[in-house]
């Protein structure tokens, strides 16, 4: 008897599990398009493996710089090539540490953060402490409007990588977004 009413227990809970999995699976897999650079090949580093090769480099210049607190915070600013070119916004803010009331020791501790090719050039021209974050096949080089797919797409490799950062040990200060 007991057999029997376990059976009907189970036949009124398939429904609502078939349920919870078919609005649970397509979601996720919606999201996980939705992040650049996120495929199930990736989805394996949520398992303990061994440090991709960029997490290595990152973790390599963030310890370089920084603080030495308990906290190994850092100082990160995010760049395109739009921004770091002579004469930009990004040569106006690191001469502000250089010159500021007691700010040039923060320079020491600033990581930029590069999300194309030209802006790490420009980066490694003018600072110690310089990532290149890549995306591949997205091109982060040009302004994004607001609210656009390659905005999102931005947006979401930027949270992604603070993440990554928060991960790894590190604490950190978000400059003024200089990259949109």
């Amino acid at each position: 008897m007991q057999l029997a009413g376990d059976s009907k227990e189970l036949r009124r809970l398939l429904p609502v599990i078939f349920l919870v999995a078919a609005v649970t699976i397509p979601c996720t897999l919606l999201y996980l398009s939705v992040i650049p650079g996120t495929t199930f090949k990736s989805l394996t580093g949520l398992f303990p493996t061994t440090q991709t090769s960029w997490k290595e480099e990152l973790r390599r210049v963030m310890s370089a710089a920084a603080m030495g607190d308990k906290k190994k915070t850092v100082i990160i600013a995010m760049v395109n090539s739009a921004w770091v070119s002579p004469g930009s916004v990004m040569d106006l803010f690191m001469e502000s540490l250089k010159i500021g009331n007691e700010t040039r020791g923060f320079l020491d501790h600033l990581v930029v953060v590069a999300m194309d090719e030209k802006g790490y050039v420009r980066c490694m021209e003018m600072h110690d402490h310089c990532f290149a974050l890549t995306t591949e096949g997205v091109d982060f080089s040009e302004q994004k409007n607001y609210m656009t797919a390659d905005y999102l797409k931005l947006t979401w490799r930027r949270i992604e990588f603070l993440g990554t950062v928060l991960e790894l040990g590190f604490s950190y200060i978000l400059t003024y977004d200089i990259v949109n």
